[in-house]
């Protein structure tokens, strides 16, 4: 992993060039209280620095790197004001996880801007291609100095640690996610965002897959279609012209019979994610698209 801070290794050991030209860049004020200087370190000598030297990359520069960067700092400044006879010790600090504490849940931050740098999110409009800001995080980095959270990547102090979070997402598969509540689904796009390896886009439970649409995309030259996934048109068919629940349960049962029995078929015919969007627009996607 980088080390932003080039090499420190604690109580005044190591390569301390980087921090002391953190520290130089707008001389903190020694004397603030213990429980006021992490604040001003991080908003006048941590920011500044990483602004003029770092720019976030998802791969080279990231979350944790920085809050890893900025605990360093912390702990050098620490170990500076020991030398001052300074009579109030630090508050502890550490790098701390927000939400994602396993590999299989994650999150959707909302739109902020991040710190220095080309990325400006990595979820897409499928329609538009456009980014909005926010991003698809498996696990998002702050560092927790006494009661507050410090996230150079957002450039904000904060009191709560998961307040970054728009949505909390559960892993399917490798490339596909979905909200706690099932509104949203997350799809993995090999176009690169900005500052990302990839990009996701994001589709709705409420963008309903028109018969029409469904038709279309589903449609193969040379490829028949199996009787269940005429049930599935037939049935989707019915729901459309008449939206009630004894036929949006017909339409449930018809896709989850021919989901499961008909996996050739259905890798076939997933144009656009026509048939994973189908599964969201019925609340299937937890049940029917995990790995």
């Amino acid at each position: 992993m980088p080390d932003l801070t080039g090499g420190y290794l604690g109580d005044g050991k190591g390569n301390t060039r980087i921090l002391d030209a953190i520290l130089a860049q707008r001389a903190i004020t020694w004397k603030t209280p213990a429980n006021l200087l992490a604040e001003e370190l991080f908003k006048k000598n941590f920011m500044p620095y990483a602004k003029a030297h770092w720019s976030y990359q998802g791969s080279q520069c990231n979350c944790e790197h920085l809050a890893r960067a900025f605990l360093g700092t912390w702990n050098y400044t620490g170990f500076k004001r020991k030398s001052i006879n300074a009579r109030e010790s630090l508050p502890k600090a550490s790098v701390d996880k927000c939400f994602g504490m396993t590999q299989n849940v994650g999150m959707i931050t909302r739109a902020l801007r991040v710190f220095n740098g080309p990325a400006r999110g990595n979820v897409r409009n499928p329609a538009t291609k456009a980014l909005d800001g926010r991003c698809l995080f498996p696990v998002h980095y702050l560092c927790k100095v006494g009661t507050k959270y410090f996230d150079p990547t957002f450039d904000r102090v904060t009191s709560s640690r998961d307040d970054c979070v728009e949505s909390k997402l559960k892993r399917l598969c490798l490339t596909i996610w979905v909200t706690e509540d099932e509104n949203c689904l997350y799809e993995r796009n090999q176009e690169k965002a900005p500052g990302f390896s990839d990009s996701w886009n994001e589709f709705k439970a409420t963008d309903w897959v028109t018969y029409t649409q469904w038709k279309s995309l589903t449609a193969r030259s040379k490829h028949w279609r199996s009787s269940d996934l005429k049930g599935v048109d037939k049935a989707l068919e019915s729901y459309e012209k008449e939206k009630n629940a004894k036929n949006l349960s017909t339409l449930k049962s018809a896709f989850q019979k021919w989901y499961t029995k008909n996996k050739n078929e259905v890798a076939h015919r997933n144009k656009e994610s026509c048939i994973n969007r189908l599964a969201l627009n019925l609340g299937l996607a937890k049940t029917l698209l995990k790995a």
